[in-house]
């Protein structure tokens, strides 16, 4: 077992009571420190007492130094990327020490200021369920020993046994909501309201973290059956749900995903049902909420390339393209002589557009489809074919953005690459073409 040592009081106690237990069932104990970079002298004053005291206990302890600051993704705050960070590195020395778990010095204090904070920010039941006494990354089973102790008993303790700890002075700082919360709005709270509020928070906490693993298994099948095979929500499911069900769903997929996870966001895929196909919203950190003719899909923009997709293209209209996050729209225009206007453009960056060989384009069913490879175009004004493969290496266009790029086929033939000329024999001639332009979904 691996101890996450602070240096405060909560996690020091929690050191010397594992110690304890170790030495009575035979367990082996380490201790991990994350130095997160942040607070100058006062974090090595931290990780120099946190390496004296395990010295002094004999625990093999390995200290982990990064930096916050240089680590935030883009709309992260400095304690969201540090409780990332924090818990990356501690998986990591637990699993270079050989550890089957990592044990944590969340306290009953720690579970009332949760659920204060994640109630006023805005949370669902899920947040209201406080801190889990067993949760898991990865491999690596992450337990919290002392939930069922306060942080007054824990300082009491250790001044019993002579113990010293650390103070962070960042834990007094006023400008960080849950400091307001230990220091000022619990203490009103019990001399005003209740001396007994902290107790009755921690205990709705625990009822409501049952209540709430006993609904994970029935929100898991409803998902399952909520889905297609490229996990998608199925709207003529979705749309039939209760409001809560939905919901409920809606917070598992964005779950699953690792997209950010909050009311507002919930909210707003929950009303893609009623909006029409196109629609796209913006979650943050690089994800969207799209919606298809009959689904709605969870992409991002970072992590992975889009699916495969295939649309039959609407001629005077638009055809969706969640997928890419664009919208391609196609109507007959009558030009005034027998030449379509000079288009400009370039292979990834939109609006883009062409005009068509309207005679021929009647002919034919056309269809708005993502990149395959071995696809080939004869661009116009050239004898022989070209690779899609090598016009995308040509313009730089990053792998993983290559789906994105729609291809217009006519019969199965590649006419047309989204901000590329069109193929040979295809340009635009004659009174009466086709004009095809994609540009992004509104936001």
């Amino acid at each position: 077992m691996a101890a996450a040592v602070s240096g405060g009081a909560d996690s020091v106690a929690l050191l010397v009571l594992l110690q304890r237990v170790a030495a009575e069932m035979g367990l082996s104990l380490y201790a991990a420190h994350v130095h997160h970079g942040l607070r100058g002298a006062e974090a090595d004053r931290d990780a120099d007492f946190v390496g004296h005291l395990c010295s002094r206990m004999r625990v093999p302890l390995r200290v982990a130094r990064v930096s916050v600051e240089v680590e935030r993704k883009p709309g992260e705050s400095p304690e969201e990327a540090g409780r990332r960070i924090r818990y990356r590195e501690l998986v990591s020395i637990a699993r270079s020490f050989g550890a089957d778990c990592i044990a944590t010095a969340h306290t009953e204090d720690d579970i009332v200021e949760t659920v204060i904070f994640h109630l006023v920010r805005g949370s669902g039941p899920s947040g209201l369920a406080g801190i889990r006494r067993i949760a898991r990354i990865g491999d690596i089973p992450i337990v919290r020993p002392l939930l069922r102790f306060g942080h007054a008993e824990l300082c009491d303790y250790l001044r019993q046994i002579g113990q010293t700890w650390m103070e962070d002075s960042s834990n007094r700082d006023p400008r960080f909501a849950r400091n307001r919360i230990r220091g000022e709005l619990i203490p009103w709270i019990e001399k005003n309201i209740n001396p007994a509020a902290r107790e009755n928070i921690a205990r709705l906490a625990e009822i409501i973290a049952e209540e709430e693993q006993w609904l994970k298994t029935i929100v898991t099948n409803l998902l399952q059956s909520c889905t297609d095979h490229e996990g998608r929500l199925i709207l003529a499911i979705v749309r039939d749900l209760p409001e809560a069900a939905r919901r409920r769903v809606i917070v598992q997929l964005l779950r699953i995903h690792g997209a950010p996870l909050n009311w507002h966001n919930v909210q707003r895929i929950a009303n893609l049902v009623n909006q029409g196909s196109g629609t796209r919203l913006d979650l943050g950190m690089g994800w969207w909420a799209v919606r298809g003719p009959d689904f709605i899909a969870l992409l991002s923009s970072r992590l992975c390339e889009p699916a495969p997709y295939r649309y039959p293209l609407q001629i005077g209209g638009q055809t969706a393209v969640p997928e890419a996050g664009l919208l391609v729209r196609a109507e007959w225009v009558s030009l005034p002589g027998d030449h379509p206007p000079q288009v400009q453009g370039h292979v990834g960056e939109y609006p883009a557009e062409v005009y068509l060989n309207g005679e021929k384009c009647r002919r034919c069913r056309l269809a708005i489809r993502s990149w395959n490879p071995g696809d080939r175009i004869r661009p116009s004004g050239m004898r022989g074919s070209r690779k899609l493969q090598d016009i995308f290496t040509d313009y730089k266009l990053p792998r993983e953005e290559r789906r994105r790029v729609p291809v217009l086929e006519a019969d199965g033939e590649v006419i047309w690459i989204a901000g590329f000329r069109p193929a040979e024999g295809w340009q635009g001639k004659g009174r009466r073409v086709l004009h095809v332009r994609a540009e992004p979904i509104p936001s």
